[in-house]
């Protein structure tokens, strides 16, 4: 697979890249590795329900046992909120929240 998307997280006017490889592609599923600032995780983005015409998609952060329902047009700010209740580190759930973000629009819709 080896395709990289590279989307950009900020926090009081200092951002930063968040790479993410798509690593493994099906019809329900993609896996990323996402690195930022010296971080590793991996987000598996999940489609649950397909029917009545649409789709549900989840997006999973294994490494945290986090998981939650996502659309193509998320808050990253709600995305932190979710985060917040697993991962202590701040720049690590901002980061995480703009590769859910970033992947939910470009794989999601497409």
């Amino acid at each position: 697979m080896g395709k990289i998307k590279v989307y950009k997280a900020v926090d009081n006017n200092k951002s930063w890249e968040v790479k993410c490889e798509l690593t493994k592609k099906s019809s329900d599923l993609f896996i990323f590795d996402v690195s930022a600032r010296g971080s590793q995780f991996y987000i598996c983005l999940v489609k649950w329900f397909e029917g009545y015409g649409f789709k549900q998609y989840g997006a999973l952060i294994p490494n945290w046992n986090v998981g939650m329902r996502i659309d193509s047009y998320n808050d990253p700010g709600l995305i932190q909120e979710i985060l917040e209740k697993n991962i202590s580190n701040k720049i690590d759930r901002i980061s995480l929240a703009a590769a859910i973000t970033g992947l939910a629009r470009d794989y999601i819709d497409s």
